[in-house]
């Protein structure tokens, strides 16, 4: 009986998580929650079972490795600051560890192969909606996208989710979850395009491409995936015409228009203002998320934002120096990396990160890092189904 309810423990945590990261910022929040202390459950338990030895040595350099960044992180803050409130602006610190719940001995076993199609399913399902959604709200007119209400969140949070269910279809590509996934993955891209954000449309558009042409080449199914390609390009050219700010933002991007364009403007300030910080403070940091710009100093943000608005790195690179230094920066992604090398199938999730974090911070922007770290944890289990699922 206690090993079914920790079965039934897990599928509903992963499930709330799923429905949570497509449709609810509460139940997104909950999944998190839940998720992290599962983390911390199964970590315990494979301390004190003997498990983590059995481990490879890069699933155990990665465990230690961002474990050592939240705790380092956290008392960093702690001592910048000099008071425990300083640990509200570290809310999401406890995301970072969720992907290495997949590591534990514990969590493999509970987790079936069945129990993986059944939170797949969620998602697909989840992320129909919350594309549809979303590209419903544009065709009325509205400026608020999805649930998050914020175009730019809505789409980054669209975009791990696109990653993921590339992943499901490059590994499976002829069963019944591999055509859902390849189905689900390009609506969530007509998505991103009705959003108009660049940087989720140019990863998440140039990754299916991509992985597309690679499986026409190694299963000759040229004509099928000329056909998606071609009807993809014709999404985005109706979407250039029709959409007058996906048309702006697209036109000053090819033009490369800078001056004009006030989001590059204000992402060059920011940038410049954090790496000043990193050179001030190379080997900690100023402290986690002790870096923020005021709206009201910046001129590309002050028509966007009330004065008083923290804008942060827009960059995963800068915001993790400047508000980690070498030390916590280096430990971060080096242990994302050794788990990503350990387990390939992630790289689908990581790489996705590492491309579109270039121009956004999706680590610790609870908005777009939940979904980030989930698919991040599906992509690291996906590979026990079987092929006939």
């Amino acid at each position: 009986m206690q090993s079914a309810w920790q079965t039934r423990a897990i599928v509903a945590t992963l499930g709330i998580y799923a429905l949570g990261c497509a449709v609810s910022q509460s139940l997104m929040s909950l999944g998190g929650t839940l998720a992290a202390l599962l983390w911390a459950i199964f970590f315990i338990r494979s301390l004190v079972n003997g498990d983590l030895s059995r481990m490879r040595r890069l699933e155990k350099f990665s465990i230690f490795g961002i474990l050592a960044f939240c705790v380092l992180t956290l008392t960093h803050l702690v001592l910048i600051k000099g008071d425990l409130a300083a640990l509200v602006a570290a809310r999401e610190v406890p995301l970072y560890v969720i992907p290495t719940l997949a590591l534990f001995p514990a969590f493999r076993k509970r987790l079936r192969e069945q129990d993986l199609a059944l939170i797949l399913n969620v998602c697909f399902v989840a992320y129909a909606i919350s594309s549809i959604y979303g590209i419903s709200q544009v065709l009325r007119g509205s400026a608020a996208i999805g649930f998050l209400r914020n175009p730019l969140y809505y789409s980054y949070n669209l975009l791990f989710a696109l990653a993921f269910f590339v992943c499901v279809f490059w590994l499976r590509p002829h069963t019944s979850l591999g055509r859902k996934a390849l189905a689900s993955a390009l609506l969530a891209l007509a998505a991103i395009v009705a959003s108009s954000s660049r940087m989720p449309l140019i990863a998440g558009g140039s990754l299916i491409v991509v992985c597309l042409f690679a499986h026409a080449a190694r299963a000759k199914a040229f004509r099928l995936v000329s056909v998606v390609v071609v009807g993809l390009a014709l999404a985005i050219t109706a979407s250039y015409h029709m959409n007058p700010v996906f048309h702006s933002k697209m036109s000053k991007l090819v033009a490369l228009r800078v001056r004009h364009d006030f989001s590059i403007r204000g992402r060059m300030a920011i940038w410049e203002h954090n790496k000043d910080l990193f050179l001030e403070n190379p080997i900690w940091g100023v402290g986690y998320q002790q870096n923020a710009v005021d709206s009201a100093d910046n001129r590309a943000y002050r028509r966007l934002w009330k004065p008083g608005h923290a804008i942060y790195a827009h960059s995963i690179y800068l915001q993790s120096l400047a508000d980690s230094g070498i030390v916590g920066a280096g430990l971060l992604f080096a242990s994302y990396s050794a788990l990503a090398i350990a387990h390939p199938s992630s790289f689908f999730v990581w790489g996705t990160a590492l491309v579109a974090g270039s121009t956004e911070n999706v680590f610790n922007n609870s908005k777009a890092a939940h979904s980030l770290w989930f698919f991040f944890l599906l992509s690291l289990v996906v590979l026990r189904m079987r092929k006939k699922v």
